[in-house]
């Protein structure tokens, strides 16, 4: 069974002619909850064809919803499901209990899947609101999700530019630092030397197909000990290579995993412009055909997205 994990993004509008973000209640008079609203529309009829990623895609079961506290409004939102799957490729189906031969998946036919998606927007003068997509272990849906809502967004104006940055706010890192519980760390090296290479009869040295990987599970006083280096390490004031020594691995990036409450958590430091965090939910949801079903996640999505959106300062609870 794959991990069930879902990634949140931040998402804006802005003038491609100037890089000016544009508030999402008032994009030329239009409120972007509205405009994604049409775009969901325009896409729940039929399976559409988008040829250049050779995925198939319809969107099923979304509504648009108030979340308040107190009667007042702290964020609209879009849920709902995407239901997608690639082509372009002929495959053998064989069963995995029995090794039998099913079925000739021929070039045309994609296997389509659902995946949960949210977007957040709160109320007033922002440019910035939340989208939460589903993955289903090394599926997702971010890069059809981007390049569809693009391509419709030029529909509405050609000025205006879809912007998704990852959510990573130095306030959350802190949280998950002082909360969290580190699980393990992983050194990646990615170019593996040709002695070692060599050694165990690599036929491709160099190539970053293959790679190594050091681990240490259940690393006690790593964050304490090290949290300076990390900090400055986010901040982009210090190499990723110099937070730790490790005595014959010369390490390329580093991979912290946490729990926090019933969640776990993955934090890749190699990029610190692109922080990302994947929340596996495998053990809060209920699958049926291996699938999370609609009631298990869509709580777990609202949820998030109002915790993103507080840690973001851009709503109040109380």
């Amino acid at each position: 069974m794959s991990n069930i994990s879902i990634a949140s993004y931040t998402i804006g509008i802005k003038n491609k002619n100037d890089d000016e973000s544009y508030s999402l209640n008032n994009i030329d008079g239009l409120q972007f909850i509205d405009i994604f609203d049409n775009f969901i529309t325009e896409n729940n009829q039929i399976y559409e064809n988008n040829e250049v990623l050779e995925k198939i895609f319809k969107f099923e079961g979304c509504i648009q919803e108030e979340k308040s506290q107190d009667n007042n409004c702290l964020f609209n939102y879009i849920i709902g499901r995407i239901k997608t799957g690639s082509y372009g490729q002929e495959a053998e189906i064989i069963n995995s209990t029995t090794g039998n031969f099913r079925f000739n998946k021929n070039e045309d036919d994609a296997e389509v899947m659902p995946f949960n998606f949210i977007l957040a927007i709160p109320p007033g003068e922002v440019n910035r609101g939340i989208l939460i997509l589903q993955k289903n272990g090394i599926f997702g849906i971010k890069t059809l999700f981007e390049k569809i809502l693009s391509d419709y967004l030029k529909t509405v104006s050609l000025d205006y530019k879809l912007f998704l940055g990852n959510v990573a706010p130095m306030a959350y890192l802190e949280k998950l630092f002082e909360y969290g519980v580190l699980q393990r760390i992983r050194f990646f090296r990615y170019e593996i030397p040709n002695d070692i290479g060599n050694q165990i009869g690599l036929l491709n040295n160099g190539v970053n197909e293959s790679y190594e990987e050091y681990v240490i599970n259940k690393p006690t006083g790593f964050i304490r000990n090290n949290i300076d280096r990390i900090r400055e390490c986010i901040r982009g004031q210090r190499n990723l290579a110099t937070i730790v020594q490790l005595n014959n691995f010369e390490y390329e990036n580093i991979k912290l995993e946490f729990k926090l409450g019933a969640k776990y958590k993955t934090i890749n430091l190699s990029d610190v412009s692109s922080i990302s965090f994947n929340d596996d939910i495998t053990n809060l949801v209920t699958l049926n055909g291996g699938h999370p079903t609609v009631e298990s996640m869509q709580p777990i999505l609202i949820e998030t997205a109002m915790t993103y959106l507080e840690e973001m300062g851009l709503i109040v609870r109380g």
